[in-house]
Formats: C-alpha cells, sequence, structure tokens
C-alpha cells in the first residue's frame, strides 16, 4: 500500500486552454478547423500535464475494533455504494426514452438486476461541489451553506464517509472529478481516496475507473463491510471523439468547451452566425450522446466490481445519482451553467438494495439519497423541491445568481432580478418561461430567495479573503454586490 503526498489539485484551466486553443479559432478537431498562430510567431512549448491519478491514504479519525468490523459485515449490507455520474441529463438516456442508444447497460440492470429507476429526479445546484457536499451530508444547499466550487465543507457537517467508517466500514472513493479537491472537505471519512490529477483529460475516464476500483477493491479485507464513491468523469466536456463504427452517431473529432476564446463563448453571445449556430448545437449534442454510452460502460463496469466483493453475500446497496445536468444549446447556454432550467435540473437517480425496493418519488433531490445509503429507506418529509445557481464570473461563461423552485406542476425560477414562472403540464420543457407572475408566485419564492442572497453573499465574502487576503500595510474593505 503506497501513500501519496498532498499536492495541489487545481483544474489548471489555463493548461488546458493553451493544448486546446490558439488565437480565436477551436482546437484541432474539435470545431473541424486547424489552428493557425497568428503571424510568425511560434507558439511556446507547453507543460505537460499529468493522467495518472494518485492515491492518498488518510489516517481514520475513529478507531474500530476487527470485531466491530465482522459484526457489521454480519448486519450488512456488507457492500454500501454511490455512484456519481457526472453532467448526466436525464431526458438524454434511453433508459429515460431518449431516441438514441446511450443507456444500454443502466437499461439492463433495471430490467436485470432489480435497479429502480427515477427519471424524473431535480439537481439542487448547477455545480459539482454544492451538488456532492448534499449527497455527503443529506442537507440542501441552504441549509449545509456551500454554493461555491470553491468552498469548504463545514467542520461540524457529518458526511457519509464519516458514518460509514464509524460503522466499521471500509471506505474508499475513487473520485474522477479534479475538481472534488482534497481542500474542498468532501474527502473525510474515507480511508483512501484514488483522485484524478489536475487536468480535464486523465486515467480515470472511460475503462480507467473500473479499473483503478477493481485494483482496490482487491486490496480490501473480505472480513469487513465496504463503503465505496466512485464518481465517473466521461460525460464532462471535453468530449471525446466518435470513432467509426457507433452505428448511431456520425464519427467526428472530440469537443471541447472550455476556454476564453473557444467557440462555445460565440454560442452563447449570440455571436455566432445562424448556420454555425445550428452545426455547433449538432455537435454538441453528438459528441455529448457519445460521452453518456462510454460512461454507461463504465457505470456498468463498476457495478459488476461491487457485485463481485466477496461481502456483497451480505447484502449489496447501491444508489446512482447524478451532480447536474448540462445545457446542449438549450436556452443558448452550454455545460452546465446558465440558468436553471430543466436541462441543466432535471437528472436521474437509481436505487438497489438487495433487502427490498424502495419506490422512489419524482423530484428526489441529492440530500435524499444519502438517507437512502444510510438506513435504505427515504425521509418521512422530503421538503421542499429547491435549486440553486451561482454566477462564477468570467471563468464560467454564462452564468448568473439563480433560484428555482419546483411546486407541484409549475416551477418559479428568480434570476437577473426578476421572477419567471412555467406551467410543466403545457410546457414540460420550460421552453416558454413567462414573467407575469402573481403575488403568491412571489411570496412563494421569497424566503428561498433572501436564504440564497445571505449564504452567497457569506459564500463571496469567503472566497474573497482566501483568494486575495489583506494587502500588506492597508486594510481592506469588502463590498458585496447584490445579486
Amino acid at each position: 500500500m503506497r501513500r501519496a503526498t498532498m499536492v495541489g489539485l487545481g483544474l489548471a484551466i489555463p493548461v488546458v486552454v493553451m493544448l486546446l486553443v490558439v488565437g480565436r479559432k477551436a482546437p484541432p478537431g474539435a470545431y473541424g478547423d486547424p489552428v493557425r498562430p497568428h503571424g510568425r510567431a511560434q507558439r511556446a512549448p507547453v507543460k505537460e500535464v499529468p493522467t495518472e491519478p494518485r492515491i492518498v491514504d488518510q489516517q481514520a479519525v475513529v478507531e474500530v475494533s476487527d470485531e466491530a468490523r465482522a459484526q457489521a459485515l454480519v448486519e450488512g449490507p456488507g457492500v454500501v455504494a454511490l455512484i456519481v455520474t457526472e453532467s448526466t441529463r436525464a431526458d438524454h438516456l434511453s433508459a429515460c426514452g431518449y431516441g438514441r442508444p446511450t443507456s444500454p447497460g443502466l437499461e439492463r440492470l433495471v430490467a436485470e438486476e432489480g435497479l429502480t429507476l427515477q427519471c424524473d429526479g431535480v439537481s439542487v445546484s448547477t455545480g459539482v461541489v454544492p451538488s456532492m457536499v448534499s449527497l455527503f451530508s443529506g442537507r440542501p444547499p441552504l441549509a449545509h451553506g456551500v454554493v461555491l466550487e470553491n468552498q469548504v465543507v463545514p467542520g461540524d457537517t457529518p458526511l457519509l464517509a464519516e458514518t460509514f467508517q464509524a460503522r466499521g466500514y471500509q471506505t474508499l472513493f475513487v473520485n474522477g472529478h479534479p475538481g472534488v479537491r482534497q481542500e474542498s472537505g468532501l474527502w473525510r471519512g474515507f480511508d483512501r481516496v484514488v483522485a484524478a490529477p489536475p487536468a480535464l483529460q486523465h486515467d480515470l475516464r472511460a475503462d480507467g475507473t473500473a479499473k483503478a476500483l477493481r485494483e482496490q477493491l482487491g486490496e480490501a479485507r473480505p472480513d469487513a463491510p465496504v463503503f465505496v464513491v466512485v464518481h465517473l468523469f466521461d460525460a464532462h466536456d471535453p468530449y471525446p471523439k466518435v470513432p467509426q463504427g457507433v452505428d448511431w452517431v456520425p464519427p467526428q473529432s472530440g469537443l471541447a468547451l472550455h476556454g476564453a476564446m473557444n467557440p462555445s463563448r460565440r454560442f452563447v453571445t449570440g455571436k455566432m452566425p445562424p448556420k454555425d449556430r445550428k452545426d455547433y448545437q449538432a455537435r454538441m449534442t453528438d459528441t455529448y450522446d457519445h460521452a453518456l454510452s462510454i460512461q454507461d460502460a463504465s457505470l456498468v463496469a463498476v457495478w459488476e466490481a461491487l457485485e463481485a466483493l466477496p461481502q456483497a453475500e451480505h447484502g449489496l446497496r447501491v444508489a446512482v445519482a447524478s451532480t447536474h445536468g448540462e445545457h446542449v444549446g438549450d436556452h443558448g447556454a452550454v455545460r452546465h451553467f446558465g440558468a436553471p432550467w430543466r436541462s441543466v435540473l432535471q437528472v436521474p437517480f437509481a436505487f438497489h438494495d438487495s433487502e427490498g425496493t424502495v419506490e422512489l418519488p419524482a423530484r428526489l433531490q441529492q440530500h435524499h439519497v444519502h438517507d437512502l445509503l444510510i438506513d435504505g429507506e427515504l425521509p418521512g418529509d422530503p421538503g421542499p423541491v429547491v435549486s440553486v445557481s451561482l454566477s462564477m464570473g468570467g471563468n464560467a461563461g454564462h452564468t448568473m445568481d439563480a433560484v428555482a423552485l419546483r411546486d407541484g406542476t409549475r416551477k418559479l425560477v428568480w434570476f437577473e432580478g426578476g421572477v419567471r414562472t412555467v406551467d410543466l403540464q403545457a410546457d414540460p420543457f420550460e421552453r416558454s418561461p413567462v414573467s407575469d407572475v402573481t403575488n403568491e408566485d412571489r411570496k412563494a419564492l421569497e424566503p428561498f430567495v433572501l436564504r440564497f442572497q445571505a449564504v452567497a453573499a457569506e459564500a463571496r465574502s469567503g472566497a474573497e479573503q482566501l483568494a486575495t487576503g489583506p494587502k500588506p500595510g492597508k486594510g481592506r474593505k469588502g463590498k458585496q454586490k447584490r445579486p
């Protein structure tokens, strides 16, 4: 067993941009245009970015005896697992009725393995870290207070891995998302973390995830139960190329959506000509759908690795949850930022428990999955269905402060200083929100907006202090910009 030292896990966006973007052209093959340096200028050599994951062993906070571990295995379940899918919107999965075969593996698990699938889940956030904190803590963002990607989980917030570690479980996190860093506090409670390097292209994509999982499970003690979290990164951009032989989508090179000079910026700002805009959205859809099919294969491979564990004879409990959806041109947005519409919030959830079937209600959210994993049951009162989105400034493009409240067949959304409403029966794809809202609508949304503004102000203040700190010899007064 080897021990890795702590290193920074920033997303290394500048490096990725240098690799993928020159001038105002798209990366080679990503948008069909070759790179042409300006004039005779030579491109500077680019520092090589590591792709191999690192292994971090962490000291358990609570010591558990061998007898307690053996008893926990007998009481079961012997295997508890959370499989997190990245940027997965439910309406692009064939298991949820989509026309392309993007999730045949998930369909098989539902049909043959007793996996229960809900296609009308609602993400708590458009960002990965707030959603992960909800999965791990059982609390929505307006309760746990994490709404920015660079925030830290409060130390007094108990997390899933800590709970299972205290029960005698071996805890493992195979983390394919480079943005879910150790500094966030989300690694707390894991005996071992296999972490993606600070790059968007790395070895924990595709079959590398299941390979790393099998290697680590091979070192687990067979006489103690295991709790595993696997974060799949396959559906996150840059979307991989579509090779020859895929009969439902034309072959094409991959597509990256990052970078200040990326064509996605022209798409979002409306500066792309209509013909190019239509072609670009088709490219996004094709490569995203293909990425979902790769993630589906990874999901099945992870399931098979968990099912093969000897501890699974004492019970297998598995939840599958996505962090958020993905805009592929919907509402003029890309990736998972922008206003909190269906495309970025409607996500799938799935659950399996060898002890019995649990019916998953519509509008399930990430914090409900926490209770399912611990108790095998949903909370008695699920609470309001609220989602939040926080502006991330220039780094993320089309982002904004927003709050969405799902109220039966209606959805209320606050952003850009106004309130919109959607009749989900008449407009299920939320293509025509209206700004003609009643005072009752405003009053229903108001407490969540006020709470969000308070949480957002505190988060931004803390992020600013961490990023800049007080200047030597000068005081610093931070002014909060009103959302």
